[in-house]
Formats: structure tokens, C-alpha cells, sequence
């Protein structure tokens, strides 16, 4: 259940969520973006070994919640990214760019241990949804 005016978002095109979260809420002219790692719809890790094509893959994870908000990857306004090691900073921050362009919303990234082992890049995002 959620509270009187949070609308929860799980997309059809993804597969059933790891754990017990929504792939995002909507709250008070906000998307919040949970996690977002490259993920099939059988939840097997795309593109092992690869943080810029793993980077691609998230970022289309996210615009694809933000898509069911009314919003998109535009409309980011912070993103706090988490990276298995350093040694894929240049790799992801290509990918960031290749979808990304020109917009440069706020971003935090940290070196973290990640959920599932192939997994190198992970990518939580807020948004503004347009009224």
C-alpha cells in the first residue's frame, strides 16, 4: 500500500523487482528513481564486464520509469551514481555523456560493493515531472 498521494512505478517491461521496492515513486512533482542497473527482464546482468555499455543500459532503465511519470531524462535534476571500482570511472562517464548530451544535472559517485557481482554500474536519480 502506499500513502495517499505517492504513486508507485513498476514498469511491465522490467522483470519482477529483486527485492521489495518500486523501480520508482512519484511525490510531490518528483520521480524518485531507485537504483538502476543494467538488468535484462530476467534480471541477468547485460553487458558483464563493460561500465560504459552497463551506464547506457541503467540511464534507459531510468528513462523508461521517468517515461511511466511523465517525465524524462531531461528532467533529472540529481543522480547519485555507485561504481564497483575507479577503474571505471572513464567507461561510465562516456556512457553518461552518450545519453546524457549536454544536460549535466547534480551527481554524486562513489565506489561501492553492488548487489550482484557483474554488476558495475549503479544509478539512482530525482527528477522533476513537468505539470
Amino acid at each position: 500500500m502506499t500513502a495517499e498521494g505517492i504513486r508507485a512505478l513498476n514498469p511491465t517491461a522490467f522483470g519482477p523487482s529483486l527485492a521489495p521496492y518500486s523501480q520508482g515513486t512519484v511525490a510531490n512533482g518528483f520521480c524518485f528513481v531507485s537504483g538502476q542497473g543494467a538488468l535484462d527482464e530476467r534480471n541477468d546482468v547485460v553487458a558483464p564486464g563493460d561500465a560504459r555499455a552497463q551506464t547506457v543500459f541503467a540511464l534507459r532503465r531510468i528513462e523508461t520509469i521517468l517515461a511511466e511519470a511523465g517525465a524524462s531524462l531531461q528532467d533529472i535534476v540529481s543522480a547519485n551514481v555507485f561504481l564497483k571500482s575507479f577503474d571505471d570511472f572513464a567507461a561510465y562517464n562516456e556512457g553518461w555523456k552518450d545519453v546524457m548530451g549536454d544536460n549535466r544535472p547534480a551527481r554524486a559517485t562513489v565506489r561501492g560493493h553492488l548487489f550482484l557481482d557483474d554488476m558495475l554500474v549503479e544509478i539512482q536519480a530525482i527528477a522533476v515531472v513537468p505539470s
